[in-house]
């Protein structure tokens, strides 16, 4: 076992490195929006959309995107209206609300989305129906990652109920986990981290394949041990 142990760790670190490229977007109303975009191997790689929780910025991302790149995916992490240094990074657009955000984003982009991942979803917006109300109309395999308090797992399993798509699995994590997408970064949840990116890594590749031969495909993100829970009726 040791020996299995460090050979995975040796692989880990002949891994190539990625580097992340500072960008800039003009939204639809004219707003300029910074981010930073992680770029996969290969002429055409899924792309994942990655949106910060609040008081946050694309810097969350940094030791995140990489491993996603890594596994075939490029990653685009944006920093939204709404945020601020959290993880050691500036907001330079300056959304919180991120998995309420790509819900609504999938739901208004049926062709352009083959999945949704969301970290810790709640009915963040002032429409405090609103997030269950896009997750309807969401037709695309849906993961649900959060803390392990209560209060998470239920909000989570509500806006789960609610999607459309029967394609739903909510993770239900034996071991720990934290507030967001950080419960994938090793700093924030030591412990837990590898779980939480089984999970993530495993929905991903079923959902949008690094090998596929479709054009311009998308996932949305909001990325073992653990359980996944099938929703129920909505």
């Amino acid at each position: 076992m040791i020996r299995f142990l460090s050979a995975a760790f040796a692989a880990v670190l002949a891994l190539p490195a990625v580097s992340a490229e500072t960008v800039q977007l003009a939204a639809a109303d004219g707003a300029k929006v910074f981010g930073e975009v992680w770029r996969a191997a290969g002429a055409k790689p899924p792309i994942i959309v990655a949106f910060h929780q609040a008081e946050s910025s694309s810097a969350e991302y940094a030791p995140i995107a990489p491993r996603l790149a890594r596994a075939g995916f490029t990653v685009l992490a944006i920093d939204q209206r709404s945020g601020d240094g959290a993880f050691g990074g500036t907001n330079r657009t300056a959304s919180s609300y991120s998995a309420a955000l790509v819900f609504l984003l999938a739901a208004r982009h049926p062709g352009d989305v083959n999945g949704v991942v969301a970290f810790s979803p709640g009915e963040y917006l002032e429409n405090k129906t609103a997030v269950r109300d896009a997750a309807r109309k969401v037709e695309v395999p849906v993961y649900i990652d959060q803390a392990s308090g209560s209060d998470e797992v239920g909000q989570s399993a509500q806006i789960l109920r609610a999607v459309k798509s029967a394609d739903k699995q909510q993770l239900l994590s034996k071991s720990n986990s934290t507030h967001g997408s950080s419960t994938l970064r090793v700093d924030a949840n030591p412990a837990g981290a590898e779980t939480h990116w089984m999970g993530v890594l495993t929905f991903l590749k079923r959902c949008a394949p690094t090998d596929s031969v479709a054009v311009g495909e998308r996932v949305v993100h909001g990325l073992g041990v653990g359980r996944l829970c099938p929703a129920g009726p909505a």
